[in-house]
């Protein structure tokens, strides 16, 4: 913004450029192509959150089922005949389930793409060595404990680093 304390005129960046002749105006074509780019990145950007939306959603959905699960075996007791393989199931799969929310939730887009178009080999890898290390570095290059987003299946905090 700028302000002429003699004439009173004021106005923004754009206006004093236009008024000084430094502002330049694009043809159409040149104003085109930046705005084919930005529409397609745009695109884009649109497309991977409805592809990360639905894969959170179903996890969530498969974790909430786990979830069902392990309470029905708990209040079933453990002198009930499918308890500990139900139990068994339950911890056998929660880990990866989370591992994948994890990386889901805190990656970049580069990395997420990379993950999203992977074949199930090189996903079940990644999924792997988040299990192994524990967790992921997010954006801001903060740990994020694969154990932290336990606190999401009862209703706390995700991602706690």
């Amino acid at each position: 913004m700028f302000y002429c304390h003699r004439c009173q005129w004021r106005g923004n960046t754009v206006t004093l450029a236009r008024e000084l002749g430094l502002a330049q105006r694009l043809s159409p074509a040149e104003y085109r192509d930046p705005r084919q780019r930005r529409e397609r990145a745009d695109r884009g950007a649109r497309d991977l959150y409805e592809r990360i939306k639905a894969r959170r959603f179903a996890l969530l959905d498969e974790l909430h089922a786990l979830n069902r699960v392990e309470w029905h075996s708990h209040d079933a007791g453990s002198e009930h005949p499918v308890t500990w393989d139900a139990l068994a199931m339950v911890y056998g799969e929660r880990p990866g389930i989370l591992a994948e929310l994890t990386i889901l939730e805190n990656c970049g887009a580069a990395d997420l793409l990379r993950f999203l178009s992977a074949g199930e080999a090189a996903r079940q890898a990644a999924i792997d060595g988040v299990l192994a290390r524990g967790g992921v570095y997010d954006s801001g290059q903060q740990f994020v404990e694969v154990c932290g987003l336990l606190w999401d299946t009862w209703g706390g905090a995700v991602g706690l680093g």
